[in-house]
């Protein structure tokens, strides 16, 4: 049986919708929570029965975290919370095995997995450039809110901090849900996300434009 999901997007880059859900299949039992930040976005761009958007602002919030809070408030409103939620950026795209995934996993638990993250980061007291990041740390500093799903049951109480300045509120927040679900949640050793995909693809056909351009001007 397709298990239930809920994507929830915090949307400021409407541009780049059309390709997030291009990596969407929505033939799985599937629904995308759009939820734009109502300062820079108020028109709606999809007419589709599986997606649905509003606009919000708070101007405390930081980071998409006070979207995100109102669409798990629209989520606790349902009668059946029998289902995953997952939290996707309107930087990123589904990872290609990440639906597959889902149709396999358990209700009632918490999941963290790998991400691809082909990156410059602070990694141990020093920049350095990294492929991988696992999702066997759930703690402030060492995940990313890509990493992480849950059976919406367990969390529905559990918000993102939204002081404007707060630091790493995404990683707190997943220390929250999985300290107070201990026995139920699960580490999978598996690469099913990316980090910041799309800008990552637009930097680097930027430089690919930029090197071509010398090239020809040489």
């Amino acid at each position: 049986m397709k298990k239930k999901l809920f994507i929830i997007t915090p949307c400021s880059r409407k541009k780049n919708l059309k390709v997030v859900f291009k990596s969407i299949n929505f033939n799985d039992n599937i629904e995308w929570i759009i939820v734009y930040d109502a300062k820079k976005i108020e028109k709606k761009i999809f007419s589709h029965n599986k997606i649905k958007e509003f606009a919000f602002f708070d101007e405390k919030s930081k980071h998409g975290n006070s979207q995100r809070n109102f669409a798990i408030d629209y989520l606790r409103k349902k009668k059946d919370l029998n289902f995953f939620i997952y939290f996707l950026d309107d930087d990123n795209i589904l990872h290609k095995d990440f639906q597959k995934f889902v149709n396999k996993l358990e209700y009632k638990k918490i999941y963290t997995f790998d991400q691809d993250k082909m990156c410059k980061m602070y990694l141990n007291k020093k920049f350095q450039f990294v492929k991988v990041i696992r999702g066997n740390k759930p703690l402030p500093g060492k995940i990313d809110t890509a990493q992480f799903l849950s059976d919406f049951s367990l969390i529905k109480n559990i918000k993102f901090k939204t002081l404007k300045n707060g630091d790493d509120c995404d990683g707190r927040y997943i220390q929250k849900c999985v300290s107070k679900n201990k026995k139920k949640y699960r580490y999978i050793s598996k690469i099913l996300c990316h980090y910041n995909y799309l800008n990552r693809k637009n930097f680097a056909s930027k430089i690919l434009e930029l090197k071509n351009f010398i090239n020809f001007s040489c």
